[in-house]
């Protein structure tokens, strides 16, 4: 069972005003098809991927509302647009 099936039931458990959750980047690889973890990890780099947490020097977390809303951020309607 993954972190992210995990995750989903305890916030079932916690009801619609529990917190927001938290996700690895192996977790929001998962959310998003085609992403990898090194493309996310070069994101992070650049300054260019969805806002972060990082609560030790060793641990990255991302809040679920947050990447969805970078994803949301990113809809274009043609190729020709400016990125």
């Amino acid at each position: 069972m993954s972190y992210l099936t995990n995750a989903t039931d305890r916030q079932s458990e916690l009801g619609p005003d529990a917190a927001d959750r938290y996700l690895s980047p192996a977790d929001v690889c998962f959310l998003i098809p085609g992403m990898t973890e090194g493309r996310l990890k070069m994101a992070r780099f650049n300054g260019t991927g969805p806002e972060y947490l990082r609560p030790t020097p060793r641990t990255i977390v991302y809040s679920e509302r947050r990447v969805r809303a970078w994803l949301e951020a990113s809809a274009r309607q043609s190729t020709a647009e400016a990125a």
